[in-house]
């Protein structure tokens, strides 16, 4: 049963009952306790406290409702279990409270108001869980060592990634539970960049090389492209797209020997693509002479049933916004994009940014960090590529200038993702 229990501090009651509770008590901050000029204001006072026992660090708000709090969210303090959530907003009367990265289910929240009209006293409610949506999957999890690209899933939960790997040249499966198959099956390509599951088959490409392998009899075909490529996607009509340096290929997903230039995209570098509501987006940097044109963007196609595609439109100007490398693309079943980045020796990585648009106006919309305590704390991390299956979102991490870095990641969403054609 949750309690608030208001209690209070006085001179040397503080100091006698800190030493007597030292094994036991919550080592809080310093600032959680009376300003340095309290003059015994009323006493703040909780009241509720929505979620009511359970909250996920950089994907809830918590909402402290009570008494006697400030408009000032400076002179306002709340701590989880002795380290302090950040404040967004606070009234008189309410707090909106992000929770920080410490995790546990016996934490005693906090709050106390210090400055000119600071209280003697501080209001608690416990016992409070916070919980992580972040994890590293795989036993053991995946490390430098695994030199994980490309990572893709079906719709039972199973992730399948690929590695470079110039000797067996395997696939990964990693399962619902956890459990690592490091030599599922063989791609036949030493370093596949990207992986998309599609009509029970893994396709994937290195350099100017695909392969498709049937996850069921494990049998592999091969095709070969004009250019480097570095992403694929299926459309809603079974059409598999494949873009990189120069160009987007359509390739014949059942014999990938039959190809044909979709589009022409000379001086361009396209990393990333996703198929999202009847459009092919593509992420990539100009590199030409058209001064207009330069710097990374976000462009779209409307893609017709033959697999035709519509003119260029430019979606989200990256360089005006950010430094770091476009590496994948992906959308939730609301249409929130989801851009994954990577670093270089002269950029750094801002892992995955959001961008919120209910009209899909992206260059225009709502832009922020992904569970930015989680994903850009001790370490930013380097998001390769992407893939969604249930409520989780995985991600491959590749970090150009600290390889001890890399690994997999594995994200609860609380949401699904648009929708994977050919899955």
């Amino acid at each position: 049963m949750k309690k608030n229990n208001l209690i209070t501090v006085l001179g040397l009651v503080v100091m006698f009952s800190t030493i007597i509770f030292t094994g036991c008590a919550e080592d809080y901050p310093d600032s959680l306790w009376p300003g340095d000029n309290p003059d015994g204001g009323a006493a703040p006072i909780i009241t509720s406290i929505t979620p009511a026992d359970t909250a996920w660090t950089d994907a809830d708000t918590v909402v402290v409702v009570g008494q006697n709090f400030s408009t000032d969210a400076s002179v306002m303090h709340v701590a989880f279990g002795g380290v302090r959530g950040e404040i967004v907003s606070s009234t008189t009367t309410e707090m909106r409270i992000l929770p920080p990265a410490n995790f546990g289910d016996s934490l005693t929240i906090k709050v106390d108001r210090s400055g000119s009209d600071g209280a003697l006293v501080f209001a608690e409610y416990s016992p409070y869980w916070i919980k992580s949506p972040f994890s590293q999957p795989g036993d053991p999890i995946f490390s430098e060592v695994d030199d994980i690209y490309g990572i893709t899933a079906d719709n039972d939960g199973n992730v399948f990634l690929t590695k470079q790997d110039k000797s067996k040249q395997y696939m990964t499966k990693l399962l619902p539970n956890g459990t690592r198959v490091d030599d599922y099956c063989q791609a036949f390509l030493n370093a596949p960049k990207a992986l998309k599951f599609g009509e029970g088959n893994l396709y994937c490409m290195d350099g100017k090389y695909t392969s498709k392998t049937d996850t069921t009899t494990k049998v592999r075909s091969y095709g070969v492209l004009s250019t480097i490529t570095y992403d694929l996607d299926f459309d809603s009509n079974g059409n598999l797209f494949f873009v990189g340096v120069d160009a987007i290929y359509k390739v014949d997903p059942s014999d990938l020997s039959v190809s044909e230039l979709a589009m022409d995209y000379t001086d361009y570098k396209l990393k990333a693509t996703r198929v999202y509501d009847g459009d092919l987006y593509v992420g990539g940097v100009y590199s030409g002479a058209d001064t207009l044109l330069d710097g990374q963007k976000i462009w779209k196609h409307s893609i017709a049933s033959d697999g035709s595609l519509g003119a260029q439109q430019e979606v989200v100007d990256w360089t005006s916004k950010y430094s770091s490398i476009i590496s994948a693309l992906e959308f939730d079943e609301y249409g929130n994009m989801f851009v994954g980045t990577v670093c270089d020796q002269n950029n750094s990585a801002d892992a995955v940014v959001k961008i919120s648009s209910s009209t899909k106006d992206y260059e225009n919309g709502s832009y922020s960090y992904l569970y930015p305590q989680l994903l850009r704390g001790e370490v930013i991390y380097s998001v390769y590529k992407m893939t969604w299956t249930g409520n989780y979102m995985y991600l491959t991490v590749r970090d150009d200038v600290t390889a001890a870095n890399n690994t997999v990641l594995k994200l609860n969403m609380f949401s699904k993702s648009a929708e994977y054609h050919s899955r």
